[in-house]
């Protein structure tokens, strides 16, 4: 409807709030405030939770696949009773990132701390976003 350009924008806006969030995050050491059930997981492989150094990409692709299954063999349900109502499945396409069934689906992995840590940078990217596209448009 906008074009390309602000297709490719939204898509690098978007991009760039998940790495920056991911980079905050990360930096603020926040790891217990992860289920316990996902600490587990990630200790399951090798210890320190670190990969061992001659784990070529394949064993790391194929132990990547792996978790996700559990991940989502875990939280699968939720996904689906989300998606079940039209209302719900439009209400996730406008704000997907700070909508109910997804903090429905963070609490299965992460406790309340952390998922209000993603949530507060998530709505000030998004506003960030939205100025951004105030601007050129």
């Amino acid at each position: 409807m906008f074009g390309w350009q602000i297709a490719g924008l939204y898509l690098l806006l978007g991009l760039l709030i998940a790495v920056f969030a991911g980079l905050v995050i990360g930096s603020l050491g926040m790891e217990d405030h992860l289920e316990d059930w996902v600490r587990e997981l990630q200790n399951s492989g090798t210890p320190g939770n670190a990969m061992p150094a001659d784990m070529g990409w394949g064993e790391r692709i194929d132990n990547g696949f792996s978790h996700v299954r559990e991940i989502v063999g875990k939280v699968w349900l939720y996904i689906v009773i989300g998606v079940a109502l039209g209302t719900v499945l439009a209400f996730m396409m406008s704000v997907i990132a700070l909508s109910a069934p997804e903090m429905i689906i963070l609490r299965k992995v992460l406790k309340p701390r952390l998922i209000a840590t993603f949530a507060a940078i998530v709505a000030t990217g998004i506003l960030l976003v939205g100025f951004i596209f105030n601007l050129v448009l």
